[in-house]
């Protein structure tokens, strides 16, 4: 673990815990054993559920992908909205006509902050992933047609998990945010 993985979870913990929730209910949907339900600890497990590994492949990659839905589609619209307000629309920190603070400018800013934080935490566990890659490519426990239609979900997967696990997926997008703020 480190210390900048725990960081970028602390700095993105309401996304983490509803992570950690949506993760809990898709593990008791799919009857994985759930040892530690603790979701924010000060260790790798920070905003993750504790359980026992999936043991089908199926099961494997249907628990990697699904986890993460609800935080990406919760993520789009806050994104959409503070990107294109602040970008595009040029909503600036001072209203024009009176010189006061800008509440469309505030509401983007903590838009942007929850469509980031929803965002970052939208990927396994490394180990999920990793069982997930070795019970489909390695013991090709699947069919040969399901491992090419599963294949660039799960090199997305496996991206997402290895970035989130060195809390590198905080930082990359926000300095995509910031460069697009600047090219447009």
């Amino acid at each position: 673990m480190t210390i900048i993985y725990l960081i970028s979870k602390l700095l993105t913990y309401p996304a983490a815990l509803l992570k950690a929730f949506w993760e809990h209910c898709l593990l008791k949907m799919l009857k994985v054993a759930v040892n530690d339900t603790r979701y924010m600890q000060k260790n790798e497990m920070c905003g993750h559920v504790e359980h026992e590994l999936t043991e089908t492949a199926l099961k494997s990659f249907f628990y990697c992908f699904l986890q993460g839905i609800p935080n990406f589609l919760l993520s789009l619209p806050a994104l959409f909205v503070s990107v294109s307000n602040i970008v595009f629309f040029g909503i600036t920190p001072h209203d024009m006509t009176s010189g006061k603070v800008s509440a469309m400018f505030i509401l983007s800013i903590v838009l942007y902050y929850v469509g980031i934080s929803l965002w970052c935490n939208k990927s396994p566990l490394y180990e999920d992933a990793l069982n997930m890659w070795e019970l489909i490519y390695v013991e090709k426990k699947l069919s040969m047609p399901l491992r090419v239609l599963f294949f660039i979900p799960s090199v997305l997967i496996m991206a997402g998990s290895f970035l989130e696990r060195y809390g590198i997926s905080l930082f990359l997008y926000t300095a995509a945010t910031a460069v697009l703020a600047l090219i447009v």
